[in-house]
């Protein structure tokens, strides 16, 4: 007869772990996107339409008031913003003096100290330098110091390297702040917005700017180009500088002619009321 096998279990403890405190601090706030992101990520011509329909921009502006626009007829001026840039300055320029045009270029501090010799050829062939501030920022979303700093470094900036003391500051994004309203009276300085542009921030070719360009541009506008890409979704500013031609063309059909700030101000041309 088989005997039975005895099978012997030890049973151990489990082992115990020391329970954690609960957890009082709170999970980390996630940041919501930027209207700025979000706009991104819509289709260009849903961008287009956009901009164009802003209405923010027309309450933002009767609060800190600018030039936007000219009382005169058979002109029109000539900006340039984000300048200047070796990408393509030099081009633009060159079609500017191909034209027989004269514009105002709204330069940035931070660009100047990085390219004097162009900022300082831009004065050598008769055009003129606005502000456009130091570094590139939404004065409406900095501290009001931080504004004001920003500012005056720019406009030293341009005055130590150029000999120029910029009489006209246009905000970046066209969005001003009581900051900079009051460092642009203390510097002697008039804000400066727009009232016609060509997209040229966008990555687009020459026939669209020509395109929005003409469609806007009339006597008395103040037309809003960039001569560089530095704070722009595209790469190079070149497509800019070879719409000059075909812009300065439309508006000689017209009877406009496109000039700087200085020249329509020294023809008599003041903003509307």
């Amino acid at each position: 007869m088989a005997r039975r096998a005895h099978l012997s279990l030890t049973v151990r403890p489990m082992p115990t772990f020391a329970a954690s405190p609960p957890s009082t601090s709170e999970p980390p706030a996630v940041k919501p996107p930027s209207r700025a992101s979000l706009r991104a990520l819509l289709p260009r011509t849903a961008r287009e339409r956009l901009y164009e329909w802003h209405p923010g921009r027309a309450r933002r502006w009767r609060r800190y008031p600018g030039l936007q626009h000219l009382q005169v007829h058979g002109q029109a001026v000539l900006t340039f913003d984000d300048g200047p840039d070796e990408d393509a300055t030099p081009a633009v320029l060159d079609a500017l003096e191909r034209a027989e045009l004269k514009a105002t270029f709204f330069v940035l501090g931070s660009q100047v100290d990085a390219h004097p010799h162009l900022a300082r050829e831009i004065v050598a062939r008769g055009h003129e330098l606005g502000l456009h501030g130091h570094r590139h920022e939404r004065h409406d979303r900095i501290a009001p110091d931080l504004s004001r700093e920003d500012l005056a470094r720019g406009f030293h900036t341009i005055a130590d390297l150029t000999g120029v003391r910029c009489r006209w500051f246009r905000p970046p994004y066209g969005k001003s702040s009581p900051a900079a309203q009051q460092a642009c009276a203390e510097l002697g300085m008039q804000v400066v917005y727009w009232s016609a542009w060509g997209l040229d921030w966008e990555d687009v070719g020459v026939a669209r700017i020509v395109e929005v360009a003409r469609g806007q541009l009339d006597h008395g506008s103040i037309l809003l180009l960039h001569d560089s890409a530095c704070c722009a979704r595209r790469r190079s500013a070149m497509p800019t500088a070879e719409a000059i031609p075909l812009i300065a063309q439309h508006a000689r059909s017209r009877g406009i002619a496109l000039v700087s700030l200085r020249e329509a101000v020294s023809a008599g041309a003041m903003s509307p009321a």
